[in-house]
């Protein structure tokens, strides 16, 4: 019998976005986010960082180099574009969209990002119930190879599963020991842009079914009632094609990844 490969990499898809989210330490989230925005970008690299005394403090990083990381950390973060967007807008950017294509390679943060080999970044915020509480970066090596719609659709998916498992591992007292206090800025009301691809009540939802949480946890968890998380779902069945809940955990993985 011949294997099916779509549905082998829809698997594979659904399968990150759950490993993400359900992740109870710091290490196993970080490597799980640095798998799937390589999937996706081909780039592992990652920063994460938890805002302590309102200034981004390093919680996690993979395949970035010791002085880009200290370059960041010593004060760079505050001309930084996309800091400011996500902690203003509370959605994903990269850098050069956000400073503009013609200014891009004279900017601040290309030259600082492009002596450790990188020409692009792209950045999105870290939740925990309606607070921005931190950011995640990636950047890419590949030049004339800008992040395009498509990624920043997988990074704010990236960014809503981490969101998820950094809440746990606050409740359940996790991040004690690095004595991050609360966040200090408020997130606005997330209001996505028409080239958001779900969302952000339907991208909660999607994301407690990749879970395998009961329509009653998902309820729970994001403060909607069960009826509302039953219409939540039969939407996206539609919309996905899909006719169970395995089968959906799939298609959004792969849409939202894959596009």
């Amino acid at each position: 019998m011949v294997g099916d490969p779509l549905g082998q990499v829809e698997s594979r898809m659904a399968e990150q976005v759950v490993a993400i989210a359900e992740s109870r330490s710091v290490e196993t989230l970080g490597h799980a986010v640095s798998l799937a925005i390589e999937q996706r970008t081909g780039s592992p690299a990652i920063g994460l960082y938890l805002f302590k005394d309102a200034c981004p403090a390093l919680l996690f990083s993979s395949h970035v180099d010791e002085g880009m990381l200290d370059l960041y950390q010593s004060g760079l973060w505050r001309s930084d574009p996309i800091l400011n967007h996500v902690t203003a807008t509370g959605c994903c950017g990269d850098g050069e969209t956000l400073v503009g294509r013609d200014n891009w390679q004279h900017s601040l943060t290309f030259r600082a990002i492009s002596q450790w080999g990188f020409h692009y970044n792209l950045g999105g915020p870290i939740r925990s119930g309606d607070m921005i509480v931190g950011v995640l970066y990636t950047a890419r090596e590949q030049e004339y190879f800008s992040y395009t719609a498509s990624d920043r659709l997988c990074m704010d998916l990236v960014c809503r599963a981490s969101s998820l498992a950094i809440s746990s591992l606050i409740n359940f007292g996790a991040l004690c020991g690095l004595e991050m206090p609360p966040p200090t800025k408020p997130a606005r009301e997330y209001s996505p842009p028409a080239t958001e691809f779900l969302p952000p009540r339907l991208a909660d939802v999607a994301i407690g079914i990749c879970r395998g949480q009961t329509n009653k946890e998902i309820a729970r968890e994001i403060g909607i009632s069960d009826q509302t998380v039953k219409d939540h779902l039969a939407i996206l069945c539609r919309r996905f094609g899909a006719h169970n809940r395995t089968r959906l955990a799939a298609q959004l993985a792969t849409r939202l990844f894959a596009l």
